[in-house]
């Protein structure tokens, strides 16, 4: 089941960015927008930690993407649905 949503990414990838995406690069891209993705929504949601002492979870993850990064919240919605 997994397996078959990444073909999904992938073969979305391929559609909208890079034509002749190879496995190894749509993987390394996943990779790569995972991390940064996270890193940036940690970084976010520091304050409700200070202020609130609310954790940093992968699923509050989305809260945190900001309106102007709609890419990272689709993808992430999609990450966090496999």
């Amino acid at each position: 089941m997994v397996a078959k949503k990444l073909m999904v990414l992938y073969k979305m990838s391929k559609k909208a960015l890079i034509d002749d995406q190879t496995h190894d690069e749509f993987a390394d891209a996943y990779a790569q927008t995972l991390t940064y993705g996270l890193l940036s929504a940690r970084w976010i949601s520091i304050d409700d930690f200070l202020e609130k002492k609310i954790r940093f979870t992968r699923e509050r993850a989305l809260n945190y993407f900001p309106p102007s990064s709609p890419f990272l919240k689709q993808f992430f919605s999609a990450v966090l649905m496999a």
